[in-house]
């Protein structure tokens, strides 16, 4: 007798999103299935934002968060991660340094795709939802003011475009201004958690563990500005790891200029050189970093971080080429990983972008170069 034909499966997924003024707050909600329906993942966060900086009294905060929050990132070591905890800052929420990197996150509903586009060069993509959102991490920005252009599109053809002028600066802050950033998570943990839950697939490369950062940046003078940094991270599975960082920011014959140090309890150490200007119109950031005793510097986003780095060399170039009466904006980025095994790894990445006849054309070039120990490079 012929085995009875299966009947087909119709998979069925949802996404719950909500917010609301919650005690003052403002709270947002997210719930996800799996293909079966069940729930699988979940975010809540109450959240509140000050542009005049006039939360927690004396402290006059800009950002305070409670639930599934980001922790701060420094310059040299722990970079931001997700968990639940809190985070309090008092940085303007409109501004940015040219040296530090920043994430994109926001919600992307089900069958959307995204795309991210800085200064109308088209800088990356998405097509499928983490957690409910899209990231776009360790995007680097050009000096002066900044647009970042969010675009979704639906399934039906739905289009929104999401505008932010970023203002980046070389991290200067006036003569005896101060800031600080604080947050404490249990890394890629979230505030609900189902038994179905994977934490934060793709990001098996940070572990699990309590995550402690306090950051805080003071101007000494008007073209001086030192920052200082401690706490304890998880980089690796079962690493647990107290650090500390001291820097500063200055200008150098026009051309900003930030250092840092950095040492660990395990007896490893880091240091970060970076220099970032407009020689000849192009908007150029370059950073080279050293380390030592296994240092681990979650910032090296695209490194191997489970193998110890020796150095890195990063150059980003930002301008505008004309091209037939038009102009046409360019991005390259290229960097250098060393490793303590003998190995390397070189990435080489060009963007470009054009508007003709109300179309917006992109195009980009990618090159990779890499070796292991005792094998020919690829």
């Amino acid at each position: 007798m012929a085995p009875r034909p299966t009947p087909p499966r119709t998979p069925f997924r949802y996404d719950i999103r909500t917010a609301a003024d919650v005690l003052g707050t403002n709270f947002q909600g997210y719930v996800g299935s799996e293909e079966d329906g069940s729930p699988s993942s979940a975010r809540a966060t109450f959240e509140r934002r000050s542009l005049e900086g006039d939360l927690l009294g004396p402290l006059n905060a800009r950002l305070v968060a409670v639930g599934d929050v980001f922790s701060p990132a420094v310059a040299i070591g722990p970079r931001s991660i997700g968990g639940r905890g809190v985070a309090v800052s008092t940085v303007p929420l409109d501004q940015a340094s040219i040296f530090n990197r920043i994430d994109l996150r926001g919600e992307l509903p089900l069958g959307y795709d995204v795309e991210l586009y800085v200064n109308d060069v088209l800088i990356s993509g998405q097509t499928a939802a983490e957690q409910g959102r899209y990231e776009f991490l360790n995007v680097p920005l050009s000096p002066g003011v900044n647009v970042v252009r969010i675009v979704t599109y639906g399934p039906r053809g739905e289009r929104k475009e999401d505008t932010r002028i970023i203002n980046v600066s070389g991290g200067l802050l006036r003569k005896g201004e101060s800031t600080l950033e604080f947050g404490a998570v249990d890394q890629n943990q979230p505030l609900i958690r189902f038994r179905r839950f994977q934490a934060f697939a793709g990001r098996e490369v940070f572990a699990r563990g309590p995550r402690v950062v306090a950051a805080v940046n003071h101007g000494v003078s008007q073209y001086l500005t030192l920052s200082a940094a401690a706490g304890s991270y998880a980089p690796r599975e079962n690493l647990q790891q107290d650090f500390a960082v001291l820097g500063a920011r200055t200008s150098l014959f026009g051309y900003a200029t930030q250092a840092a140090l950095a040492t660990n309890d395990d007896g490893g150490s880091g240091a970060t050189l970076a220099v970032a200007g407009r020689p000849f119109g192009v908007s150029t950031v370059l950073r080279h970093s050293e380390y030592r005793g296994g240092f681990i510097d979650e910032n090296n986003l695209a490194a191997d971080l489970m193998r110890d780095v020796r150095r890195r060399s990063e150059i980003t170039l930002d301008g505008s080429l004309p091209l037939g009466g038009r102009i046409l904006p360019v991005s390259l980025r290229t960097f250098r990983d060393e490793y303590v095994d003998g190995g390397s790894r070189t990435v080489a990445s060009g963007r470009a972008s054009a508007a003709m006849s109300g179309v917006l054309y992109s195009t980009g070039l990618d090159y990779e170069r890499g070796s292991l120990p005792g094998s020919r490079a690829s």
